[in-house]
């Protein structure tokens, strides 16, 4: 009896590992190999097959490191979210996990950073001195005034917060507040000039910068919104690791008024209206685009 018992275990084993290696050779690597994270509190569950109904094989807990190998090549819509399903490595598991909960969890790791360096940066930059109707001369942006927000922070980069003087139409500093993006490279701070890259006079309160995971590798990206004298304009920019590449804006689109409907990871949704060339009569139309960013192409479309 004990003998029956390990042949048929020993059997069992061997068609068992048999099973898994030929699923495992059928999913070739592509050479993505996209270093992630978990970004479900919860976790997510690794399946067979892109399909939420498909056989689960673990649960991956929040923040842990995987590789995508490869997309599929169809989005499905899961919580709300369009976007692939990715095949992933994760120690000795391969599987299927939904693309759009994944991105690099790297939020607030600015302690070990000299924070109060990057304020008196951010004071030199922007330091002025005001003449006020009521009050008379006063200097803004002095390192005291600066903010910054726990949710402007993440990996390297930081968005700064500076007091708006009358530049901008404000009778007193401190009133309102406009954000700078700054970046932690080579043992110092380092500032990202988003308006001079915007190729506008952009009065600077109203210039929306946030921190996101437009794709699926573990470097933050930058989403940009801003109000300017014919409209509005959207932004965004990819983070290769060295530099942000600006991959996609409205500003090209005469009197555009942007909108960023959706920015969740492999689902950052565009959407704006603008006015089309004129017709032979000198008249007009107003006509609407939306775009959707491909993590398989790296692109809007």
């Amino acid at each position: 009896m004990y003998k029956y018992f390990i042949i048929s275990f020993v059997l069992l084993t061997f068609l068992t590992s048999c099973k898994k290696n030929e699923n495992a050779a059928i999913h070739v690597d592509n050479g993505l190999n996209i270093k992630t994270c978990v970004a479900a509190e919860t976790g997510l569950v690794l399946r067979s097959a892109p399909d939420a109904s498909s056989q689960a094989l673990a649960n991956i807990p929040f923040k842990e490191e995987v590789i995508i190998v490869r997309y599929s090549d169809k989005d499905s819509r899961v919580d709300k979210i369009t976007a692939p399903w990715a095949f992933i490595r994760y120690k000795n598991l391969e599987g299927w996990l939904f693309a759009g909960h994944l991105n690099g969890a790297k939020k607030g790791n600015y302690k070990n950073h000299d924070l109060e360096q990057l304020k008196r940066e951010v004071s030199l930059k922007y330091k002025a001195t005001v003449e006020y109707p009521e009050s008379g001369k006063k200097t803004i942006n002095t390192p005291d005034l600066i903010r910054i927000s726990e949710s402007g922070i993440n990996g390297d980069l930081c968005v700064a917060w500076y007091c708006v003087g009358m530049e901008c139409g404000f009778d007193e500093p401190g009133e309102e507040y406009a954000p700078s993006l700054w970046y932690y490279q080579d043992g110092k701070w380092n500032h990202f000039d988003i308006i001079s890259r915007l190729g506008g006079s952009i009065c600077s309160e109203v210039l929306d910068i946030r921190l996101r995971y437009i794709n699926n590798d573990d470097l933050v990206d930058i989403l940009v919104f801003a109000e300017i004298n014919s409209g509005s304009i959207a932004a965004v920019y990819i983070n290769d690791g060295n530099t942000f590449n600006e991959v996609y804006d409205t500003s090209d689109y005469s009197m555009s008024e942007a909108s960023i409907v959706s920015e969740t990871t492999c689902s950052t949704v565009i959407e704006y209206s603008y006015l089309d060339d004129k017709d032979k009569d000198g008249v007009g139309t107003t006509s609407q685009r939306r775009v959707r960013y491909n993590c398989r192409t790296n692109k809007f479309e």
